[in-house]
């Protein structure tokens, strides 16, 4: 039977095999009662939290803001470097994924969060060439302790962080840092690749490679 089931689909057209995959997909909703995932018109105000959002909201109304919640590492560069390209990319991201310009609030005790406006931000950056080889490496890693260290808003954002400092004409050392409430490890890899394509594109002088997302999180 399984084999007859493949000779028929074989002899149908694309525009037939469209159709019948849209039919088995309503009725998998239909006997489900689940919806598909659409890509909405308009924007909303507030978004509810997910359970694991909520979870890591409460801890954080228990204690003073904290930094706790930090995802991110340093990344070294080393080679030629374009640091427009790179703001760009940074930028570019921040701009495709809400979750990395989105706030916390607490309305009538519910949480929820908020999606702001996305607005074009320069990377921070500290140049240490300048300095002894011993002196600048012992700088930058108080300087990325001090990061990793300060704490977050959740209120006001931003909940991503970047800053990068220049210990050499071709080498650098690019901290980018993100709140547990808007990634996870698999996300870091996303942004890992995101950033890698990008960089080379715009560096390259070609457009952004990375097509729109149809939803978001």
């Amino acid at each position: 039977m399984l084999t007859d089931a493949k000779q028929r689909l074989e002899t149908l057209t694309d525009e037939q095999k469209r159709r019948l995959a849209s039919r088995i997909s309503r009725g998998h909703r239909q006997q489900s009662g689940g919806q598909e995932i659409v890509r909405q018109g308009g924007e909303r105000s507030t978004y509810p939290l997910s359970f694991a959002q909520q979870r890591i909201w409460f801890l954080n109304q228990i204690g003073p803001l904290s930094a706790a919640f930090n995802i991110g590492r340093p990344i070294r560069l080393v080679g030629a470097f374009d640091l427009d390209a790179l703001a760009r990319s940074l930028n570019e991201i921040v701009r495709r994924h809400e979750s990395l310009r989105t706030t916390f609030h607490a309305i009538d005790g519910v949480p929820v969060q908020r999606v702001e406006p996305f607005v074009e931000r320069p990377i921070d950056f500290s140049d240490a060439s300048h300095l002894q080889d011993e002196t600048r490496i012992a700088e930058m890693v108080r300087e990325i302790s001090s990061e990793y260290q300060r704490p977050w808003d959740i209120e006001k954002g931003p909940l991503l962080r970047t800053k990068l400092w220049k210990l050499g004409d071709n080498d650098h050392v690019l901290l980018v840092a993100v709140h547990h409430i808007v990634s996870d490890g698999w996300s870091w890899g996303l942004l890992e690749q995101e950033l890698t394509a990008l960089y080379r594109a715009f560096r390259a002088g070609q457009p952004p490679p990375l097509p729109e997302l149809p939803i978001q999180y």
